[in-house]
Formats: C-alpha cells, structure tokens, sequence
C-alpha cells in the first residue's frame, strides 16, 4: 500500500539560493523515500543547487525508487553511489553513535555529558569550573556551592587534609603533616602546652602543670628539647624526695567539643598499675557526674603505655601515641579530667606523668 503525501522543504544552507520548494514524498509499506535527502545532501555540499528557472512553490515529484537524474536505481532503491548497502550518504561515519561527539544532534539534550548540540552536531563544550557539571579534569562541581572551606572547593578540587584549606570534616589545616605544630595531619587541632595560656581555664591540683623536663630522680633529668614542653605531673613526689608519694590529683579541662577519637602524646616513668594509677574521665554535663574512659586500674582501658610499668631511662624522645574511642559522646559539649593516684614508698625513680598534643581544643 502507497500514498503520496506533500511538504514544504525549507532550504538553509548558505549555498542554497530556493527558500520553499514543493516536494511530493511517497511512501511505500511505510517507509519514506529519502531521494530528496540524497539530493538535497548532494547539492549542498557541492553548492550547485540551483533554482534558476523555477519560482518559489514549484513541485518536486519523485516516486519511488526515481533517482536524482531522472532513472531508477537496477535494484529499486535510491541510487546514493553506493548500491549495495542502499542507504543514503549522509556523509556521517556509519558507527556514529547517537550522542557521542560529532554525531548528529537537534537540541543538546540528544548529546551525551559533557557535549552541546551545535549546528546540528555534538560537539565538546568548554570545561567551566563552577557550572555545577563534572567535567574534564574537574574532581567535583557543585555550582555555586564551591567554596574554599566547602567539600568542592572553588578550583573544582575536593577538600583534602594538607591542602591547607579547612573543609567541613576539619578542625584546621595548616598545609603540612607536622604533628607538633598544633595542627595534626589529620587535621585535627591540638594543644601543644608551648605556654600556660593553652590551660587557661583549666582547675589544676598537685603537682599539674607545664614542664620544661622530667624531673630528676635516682635516674637524670630528661629535657623536652625537641618537642618543647609537656603538661603533666612530677608523680605528686613531696620533699624530700624519695621517700614518699602519697597524694591525690587533677587537672579539669575547659569545655570543649568531644570528637571521636581522643588523641595525644604520652610520657611516663613510674610503677603504673594501681601503685601509680592513672585515669582519664569525662563529663557532659558541666562536672557533675563522670566517666572512666581510662582507668589503669580497673578498667577500661588498662591496656595502654601509660598504665604499665616503666622503670628504665627513657629518652625525651619515645613519647607514646594514645588513641581513646569516644564515639559514644563523640559531638556533645564536655570536659576532660587526668587523675593521678600515688601510693607508695618503695622506689626511687619515678619521674611522673606528662602528656601533649592533645587534640579537641581549638587551635592556638
């Protein structure tokens, strides 16, 4: 079954001098004719259709199987030069995918990411940081929402530790992994006691406060040269020292944020265990209840380097890294408390408890 339809044909290619031509179509067991296209095509490229002679309106009648010069292809079917595939010449490369860069296009959402539809192609657009698309070498673009302190900062980059950008998941970042800048590499602030300002605040009992070294016992003093000074406790030693240490105490923080993980630096010489016990509390609540987070005693945590015996000189240098789950509090607004407990009269070298680079605090 065949009917002939009709149509307009508007010519806009540059070269082509007809506006509107009439053009019959007729189209057989549902199939158009794509003569025209043929022609069309092949006159554009060659710039010689021409209209001379022929007003605008004039009818193009082609049947069927008629070809450009007037005979009929041997097989029935448009001749386009190549007869054995039967197709018309597009001049498009037969793989072209829809979509895919320098394929045919009618609006840019026919083109794949990254590519806009261009005078019927798609082509590559420019990489415009900030467009809110990923694109090219772009890690990540979330428009007008890049930002230097945000997860995409504003060149298109995502948020790294080290980059000296402080991102969202970050408390500074000083754009190196120096741990004892006050800035950790995992950017992470944390106070480094390089002054009495950094326990500001702070309710301190005994022997708490900033040391410059470990005090001298039956073993020598051991300065904190290479990392400057510590906070912590001599081992609540009363004079004359030794012979006794009998004492209770404390240093309270301020408030602060609770994180995750609670990190710093520890130093010890002493018996450990219960004759020396060590703990570490929390409170969420301004001081009126607290938690054992540590407690070289009884428990938790009785298994980290500050709860164990340490009798043999130790450099100023083999500081131990400590690292407490806080999950569950990880968030709230709380305070720190360090205890140290002594009792005894057995020995002769202790030289106390220190701690630095804490992390949690604001960054000095």
């Amino acid at each position: 079954m065949s009917h002939e339809s009709a149509t307009n044909v508007t010519a806009l290619h540059p070269m082509v001098r007809v506006s509107t031509v009439r053009v019959s179509m007729v189209r057989v067991s549902g199939a158009l004719a794509v003569s025209l296209l043929a022609i069309a095509t092949a006159a554009c490229a060659s710039g010689e259709w021409s209209t001379d002679g022929a007003e605008s309106g004039d009818s193009i009648s082609l049947a069927a199987g008629d070809r450009a010069d007037g005979g009929r292809a041997d097989d029935g079917r448009a001749d386009d030069g190549r007869a054995d595939s039967g197709r018309a010449d597009s001049g498009e490369d037969d793989a072209c995918d829809s979509g895919d860069e320098g394929c045919p296009c009618v609006i840019s959402d026919d083109c794949a990411s990254g590519l806009e539809c261009d005078l019927g192609v798609c082509l590559r657009t420019v990489e415009t940081c900030g467009d809110g698309v990923q694109d090219g070498d772009e890690e990540c673009d979330d428009g007008p929402d890049n930002a230097d302190d945000a997860a995409c900062k504003s060149d298109c980059t995502r948020q790294t530790c080290g980059d000296g950008f402080v991102g969202p998941d970050e408390a500074c970042d000083d754009g190196n992994t120096d741990d004892a800048d006050g800035c950790t590499q995992q950017c992470d602030c944390r106070l480094t006691f390089d002054d009495d300002d950094h326990t500001y605040g702070w309710e301190l009992t005994g022997g708490w406060t900033t040391y410059d070294e470990a005090p001298v016992s039956s073993m020598p003093a051991v300065p904190f040269m290479s990392q400057g000074p510590a906070f912590g406790t001599d081992g609540n030693r009363h004079v004359p020292y030794p012979g006794q240490l009998d004492e209770f105490s404390s240093a309270t923080t301020s408030s602060f944020m609770v994180p995750a993980v609670l990190r710093f630096r520890s130093w010890h010489v002493d018996e450990g265990h219960s004759d020396d016990a060590k703990r570490v509390m929390l409170s969420v609540d301004e001081g009126q209840t607290w938690t054992s987070v540590v407690d070289c005693v009884t428990g938790p945590n009785d298994h980290l380097p500050f709860c164990q015996l340490s009798q043999d000189p130790r450099d100023e240098a083999e500081w131990d890294e400590i690292e407490i789950d806080m999950a569950d509090f990880a968030g709230l607004l709380g305070r720190l408390r360090f205890e140290y407990e002594a009792d005894g009269i057995c020995c002769t070298f202790e030289q106390g408890w220190f701690i630095d680079d804490l992390n949690g605090f604001g960054c000095t």
